[in-house]
């Protein structure tokens, strides 16, 4: 799994579309938007040396959750790497709720770990 991706889509040998969910990088993603500057910071920040101001997209767990959603709607496995990371009931609710969408599609849903 290549290390910044959520998401990996591959073909299974014998079946469909798969898709590699990644808690640890759902996780980050998650406390990096709720880290980001506010717009009264991006605001005020001086340019120097002709940087341009700070921008940011910040995207709620449930804005994430829900474009995840899309995204796996052709698939039939999902393989939810690294599980220990979904710290809060937010982020377990919406993997539960991804998880139960595939399954109610006839898909399969298998939890691992990474070799890390």
């Amino acid at each position: 799994m290549r290390r910044r991706d959520v998401l990996l889509f591959r073909i299974a040998p014998a079946g469909g579309p798969v898709a590699d969910l990644s808690c640890r990088q759902l996780y980050l993603r998650t406390v990096d938007a709720q880290c980001g500057a506010s717009e009264e910071d991006a605001n005020a920040h001086e340019q120097w040396m002709g940087e341009p101001p700070l921008v940011r997209e910040h995207e709620t767990p449930e804005q994430l959750i829900s474009s995840l959603r899309l995204k796996l709607q052709e698939c039939r496995v999902l393989r939810v790497v690294d599980a220990e990371w979904l710290s809060t009931a937010e982020l377990r609710d919406g993997v539960d709720a991804l998880a139960d969408a595939v399954r109610a599609r006839g898909g399969e849903v298998l939890f691992e770990r990474s070799d890390r």
